[in-house]
């Protein structure tokens, strides 16, 4: 009797200590839940200041090239590789002065805010020209009345170099805000506009793509610089019976002009890497893309097999 009570009173302490310890589990887990929690919310928090910091930062405020129907394919929507450039001056917390190639003769203030979810996302909040790209009344001619795909809430991705990331909140398309200047705000394409016609004119034009100097690939590369702006790319092959040389298209994407250089849209895709904004370089006379070990260039040619 004693050794059968000895053992049920094992038991009972066994138990107690297990059920014991498993409250103290579920009671850490749910204060390591909360912290994580509370520091999660603590980083958006920061990150939020910090943006809004950032989007008051630049005197002359910010140029977004804007492809809205980049996703969509050529032959199903004409004029899907358009862009049209903005002009963002974020003058407090909540007020935001625009300008945009869509209509030069408007210059409006809207307002913004900073909204925090699963990411920081910022949202023009008051109906501008920004909407427009929405809104069906204002479609392009020959488009139907079909609105041309145009978002204004963006989701924040930090910074490459001096400039903001953004990425459209339904089509994830990274969007870049380039520090603007005065000129801009006089005249939004005219710095890539003349570097193109005076800096950059050539037989011929090629895209390249290398690895630590090792060229990888190339292409017969046109640009149409006026007018709907697009570029094209091509792969030129020699018949070795008959000696023909046919040129086959493989890429064709809208033209757009940022403060320092060119966006290409939809981007060029190589190894597993999308290249869009190419930065003038003055001193090679090229415009030139980086992206990990891979880097781009767009450079003017007088090669044979490139003409």
């Amino acid at each position: 009797m004693k050794l059968t009570k000895m053992k049920t009173t094992s038991k009972i302490k066994f138990t107690t200590a297990a059920m014991a310890l498993v409250i103290l589990m579920a009671s850490c887990s749910k204060k390591d839940d909360k912290i994580f929690e509370e520091s999660s919310t603590i980083r958006l928090e920061t990150a939020k200041q910090e943006l809004r910091a950032d989007l008051k930062s630049s005197p002359e405020g910010w140029k977004l090239v804007y492809f809205p129907m980049s996703t969509e394919a050529l032959t199903v929507v004409p004029g899907a590789n358009k862009s049209y450039s903005f002009l963002f001056k974020f003058t407090d917390d909540t007020h935001v002065q625009m300008k945009s190639t869509l209509d030069l003769t408007r210059l409006e203030t809207s307002e913004y805010a900073l909204k925090l979810g699963s990411t920081l996302k910022l949202e023009f909040s008051t109906y501008s020209i920004l909407h427009d790209l929405a809104d069906a009344s204002f479609a392009e001619p020959g488009m139907g009345g079909r609105a041309r795909g145009g978002e204004f809430e963006f989701l924040s991705y930090g910074r490459a170099d001096r400039d903001l990331i953004f990425q459209t909140n339904r089509k994830h398309v990274e969007l870049r805000f380039e520090r603007a200047t005065k000129e801009d705000w006089v005249d939004m394409n005219a710095t890539i506009s003349n570097i193109l016609a005076t800096d950059f004119v050539a037989p011929g034009y090629v895209f390249s793509a290398s690895r630590e100097g090792t060229k990888l690939k190339d292409s017969i590369l046109t640009l149409t610089k006026t007018g709907t702006k697009t570029v094209t790319l091509y792969t030129k092959t020699t018949n070795p019976t008959t000696g023909v040389v046919t040129k086959t298209l493989t890429r064709r994407a809208g033209l757009g002009y940022g403060t320092k250089g060119i966006y290409i849209m939809p981007g060029i895709e190589f190894e597993g890497k999308t290249f869009y904004f190419f930065q003038w370089d003055a001193t090679n006379k090229k415009f030139v893309s980086k992206i990990g070990d891979i880097t781009a260039e767009i450079a003017g040619t007088s090669d044979p097999k490139f003409l």
